[in-house]
């Protein structure tokens, strides 16, 4: 019988050391290192190196763990010349689990040990309550036969009431410990789904054959584009004051959850997106042809509907036989399919780590510009970790020259908003993204930029300048309603009044307008403007001033409706 039992002991052995140790004898188990990352908007391409001892003749390397999502197309091999590569294939081992980080290893370790603690607890929990029971079982202390006596009754009672009270007292110490464990069970697995851990991940491995003319160390290089990864551009634009000019922080939020971690790995982030496709596009026959609508006949059935085809020649559709809303739960009776784009979202973790970097790191990226894209290399060594989480990397930074000024609609707003006019920016290779606004050091506000519709000038509302006083009241005088034969006329001024109560001068753009007619039979004339031209598509009327400290100006604003006086004109 024992023999028997190791036997079998000894056949499950065998089929585990198959199962576990899929790589033949003699080949090669490599361990790589991850030397550079190319980041794109969307993906990234990892480079890894390995000095591997060859020996002469065929080798099979096996690169294990390299993380989720590889593209096995675009996986590269490189060796020295004296080295032949045969062969690469992409594999994925479900039987041996990729690395884990070290910080999700250590929760999944406490979680174990969580585990085991409350198991343990429940057992002794238990056992004190068997001894609880057999206790209450045995209770009868005395035979019918024969009494007790107090002395022996007092020393039972005394007996029962201590070992009770230790026994519940064990157990409720045993409960309040599982309770506190599992407060901490649920803190960990809390941290584990914040960091994005996914479990019983499989392992993505690479298989590379090697032909040696000789033995030797040989330096084999391996690259493959991997999609779980990207960065999103972003920017911190500060201005000390109107007299300096303005600072333009170009960072970028890396993210990646591959399952392994980018430790001290050399850095490059491209504008490009492997994603996209990089194919022209064709244009296909735009054919014509008269669309002949399918005849259908509907009838009420129990319950349901019943469509009953009558052919392309019947020439009668009973749709009247059902209602509006049942015709339209039918949809097109054509029988024809309907094409629908469909628009894929990728949402990023929705809150990222604001890691900050010393804004001295943009001295060690050199831009690269190619045919299609920019590439930002950052020659300090950056660590990645695979979470999901976003680590803030600053890319480059440039002292901006710009241009001051105040800019108000009082019709609007009365407060006059500062704004910051930056040129030179299109020397940057900036892409669509959100900027930080800070003026003074208080941060203002954000504001998305996009270059693509932006011009030379980059203009920035530096937020809201109290010290310049802005009024805009109806004249009343003035504004009046008069009958001109068949025709009303409405009279509309206004005074705009603008304070400098600052220690130095600004220049201010006001803004304000007159309607515009859309119909024949309404005018619009302009009175009085001091001096601003109105633009005839939008009625826009713009004002450049410049006062000194402490300087106040006026100006006016005088324009008249007339329109038929039997008719309404919204908006007046």
């Amino acid at each position: 019988m024992m023999n028997k039992t190791m036997k079998n002991i000894n056949i499950m052995l065998g089929l585990l050391l198959i199962c576990t140790g899929l790589q033949a004898q003699g080949d090669i188990a490599v361990t790589s290192k991850i030397e550079s990352v190319t980041v794109f908007l969307r993906g990234a391409q990892v480079n890894r190196t390995a000095d591997v001892s060859l020996k002469k003749g065929k080798n099979v390397l096996y690169f294990r763990g390299l993380g989720e999502g590889i593209n096995p197309q675009s996986i590269q091999a490189a060796a020295p010349e004296a080295y032949l590569i045969n062969s690469v294939v992409h594999e994925i081992n479900y039987l041996e689990q990729g690395l884990e980080t070290p910080k999700v290893k250590m929760l999944q370790d406490s979680l174990e040990l969580i585990k085991v603690l409350q198991e343990n607890n429940s057992m002794d929990h238990g056992v004190l309550e068997n001894e609880k029971n057999m206790i209450l079982r045995n209770q009868a202390i005395a035979s019918k036969e024969q009494g007790l006596s107090v002395d022996e009754l007092q020393k039972a009672a005394e007996f029962f009431r201590s070992r009770f009270t230790e026994l519940l007292d064990k157990q409720l110490g045993f409960v309040r410990a599982n309770a506190k464990l599992n407060l901490r069970r649920n803190a960990i697995t809390a941290q584990l789904n914040e960091l994005n851990a996914r479990r019983n991940r499989p392992s993505n491995d690479i298989r590379i054959i090697v032909d040696a003319t000789n033995a030797g160390i040989a330096p084999i290089s391996l690259s493959y584009f991997i999609a779980e990864a990207g960065w999103i551009p972003g920017y911190n634009i500060r201005a000390k004051d109107t007299q300096s000019p303005i600072v333009l922080e170009y960072k970028a939020d890396v993210f990646q959850n591959t399952g392994v971690d980018w430790t001290d790995v050399k850095l490059t982030l491209s504008s490009g997106n492997p994603n996209m496709g990089g194919t022209q596009p064709q244009l296909s026959p735009w054919n014509l042809s008269i669309y002949v609508p399918y005849k259908a006949t509907y009838m009420r059935g129990r319950g349901d509907y019943s469509k009953v085809a009558k052919g392309l020649t019947s020439g009668t559709v009973m749709a009247d036989s059902i209602s509006v809303d049942e015709q339209e739960s039918w949809g097109d009776v054509s029988g024809g399919e309907t094409d629908a784009e469909e628009l894929s979202k990728e949402s990023l973790s929705e809150d990222y780590a604001q890691n900050w970097r010393p804004a001295g790191l943009s001295e060690y990226t050199t831009v690269q510009e190619g045919a299609t894209t920019a590439e930002f290399r950052i020659s300090v060594a950056q660590t990645i970790p695979s979470n999901g989480k976003a680590e803030q990397v600053t890319v480059k930074t440039a002292e901006l020259p710009a241009c001051f000024r105040h800019f108000a609609v009082p019709k609007l707003d009365n407060d006059a908003f500062l704004v910051g006019g930056i040129t030179g920016w299109d020397t940057l290779n900036l892409l669509p993204g959100n900027a930080q606004i800070f003026f003074e050091g208080t941060y203002v506000t954000e504001v998305g930029i996009d270059p693509a519709y932006t011009s030379d000038t980059l203009d920035l509302s530096l937020g809201r300048d109290k010290k310049v006083v802005i009024e805009r009241t109806q004249l009343k005088d003035f504004s009046k309603v008069r009958m001109l034969g068949s025709n009303r006329e409405r009279t509309f001024a206004y005074e705009i009044k603008v304070r400098n109560t600052k220690e130095s001068a600004v220049n201010i753009t006001l803004e304000d307008q007159i309607p515009v007619s859309q119909d024949k039979d309404i005018v619009v004339t302009l009175v009085d403007a001091s001096g601003a031209k109105p633009d005839p598509a939008t009625g826009k009327l713009v004002w450049e001033l410049k006062l000194e400290k402490a300087e106040t100006k006026v100006v006016k604003l005088m324009f008249t409706v007339k329109y038929p006086k039997n008719k309404i004109i919204p908006g007046i």
